[in-house]
């Protein structure tokens, strides 16, 4: 368990998280048990935000879509015409 909680620390570049859980070390495993579950959801938090910047700056095209907010920001011409295109967008697929 020692060398779990160093890696997660040296990961997450926390030393002194391990070098004061070094020092006021106690003889209650169950709080390191808490920091080392703590310190890996940390991490994996850190990976999915790192992945989800890394697909939003590579500005892959997405494909939008008028049935999203059912035409509401529409005005009434382009809500009348809402139903056509969705029988269009079928028939070409």
């Amino acid at each position: 368990m020692d060398l779990k909680l160093a890696d997660l620390c040296k990961q997450l570049r926390l030393s002194g998280v391990y070098d004061y859980v070094q020092e006021c070390r106690s003889s209650n495993p169950e709080q390191e048990g808490f920091l080392i579950a703590a310190l890996q959801a940390e991490l994996d938090r850190r990976r999915l935000n790192r992945q989800v910047r890394s697909l939003r700056q590579a500005g892959f095209p997405t494909k939008k879509r008028f049935d999203v907010n059912g035409g509401v920001k529409l005005s009434n011409c382009g809500r009348d015409k809402m139903p056509n295109m969705w029988a269009w967008d079928t028939q070409t697929m």
